[in-house]
């Protein structure tokens, strides 16, 4: 694979990242589930929003339902915070939390402000099914799991957004400008693909490598075709949260 290229060949300005994303654990889950993956990474709902022809009514549902999601993985990694090991495993569970509260909460309040619903109606907003099933499945393996299981929970939302916004933004980029929409579509682009949030997705791969090491999950003795129990049921986890993002964009586009 070119250096600068993921799966399908799109452009990636983030080197750093694509190296993480395809070694260690994190490489071996997002391998052994790679039909779900890609499509996660392109589903019609993230074409539409790059090209600038998402309908505006399916992102703003995505953005009411994901200012409800986030206030879920902040509870999620304050869960993680309780169930670290080590200074350093709760200085990750924060980062992340700090990330949610200062950087995405902000950003969908902002968009969601430039269409006349506050934050505090964003806060009366009720969740639909997808927002329900997911954020509850996250955090249910977080209560009955151990820190391990939850960050495998987690990780698909966390680095999932970082490698789509780092493979589509350069296209979106490209587009010539656009209504108060598209510029939306880009800012949550550019947040994404952004310094602060590329490195809060490094971080939280390296905290599953970390938290793997301690735990004695090699996987490079623990693939698809033998795997260990332990490897087995992190992947079926990892595999889940990703079918569930599937799923939390499905929603959106239902309101087209």
């Amino acid at each position: 694979m070119d250096r600068h290229t993921l799966h399908g060949g799109a452009a990636v300005r983030a080197p750093d990242l694509e190296m993480s994303l395809t070694q260690g654990l994190m490489g071996a889950l997002r391998g052994d589930c790679s039909t779900e993956w890609q499509r996660y990474m392109r589903h019609p709902f993230v074409n539409a929003l790059t090209a600038g022809t998402l309908p505006l009514a399916a992102f703003q549902h995505y953005l009411k339902q994901d200012y409800l999601f986030l206030f879920h993985m902040a509870r999620a990694h304050a869960l993680a915070a309780y169930k670290s090991s080590s200074f350093d495993e709760f200085r990750g569970a924060r980062a992340v939390v700090d990330q949610i509260l200062d950087q995405e909460v902000p950003m969908h309040v902002r968009l969601c402000e430039r269409w006349g619903c506050s934050a505090e109606t964003l806060k009366t907003e009720q969740e639909d099914l997808a927002t329900l099933a997911y954020t509850r499945f996250i955090l249910d393996v977080g209560v009955a799991g151990d820190r391990l299981s939850l960050e495998c929970a987690m990780l698909p939302c966390i680095v999932g957004y970082a490698e789509i916004a780092a493979t589509h933004v350069q296209n979106a980029r490209r587009r010539p400008p656009g209504d108060v929409s598209c510029g939306a579509y880009l800012e949550w682009l550019e947040e994404y693909a952004g310094h602060c949030y590329v490195e809060v997705a490094l971080q939280a791969i390296r905290n599953l490598t970390n938290i793997a090491a301690s735990r004695g999950i090699d996987p490079a003795l623990h693939n698809a075709q033998s795997p260990s129990s332990r490897y087995a049921d992190l992947l079926s986890t990892f595999r889940t949260s990703v079918q569930l993002e599937i799923a939390f964009w499905d929603s959106a586009m239902q309101h087209c």
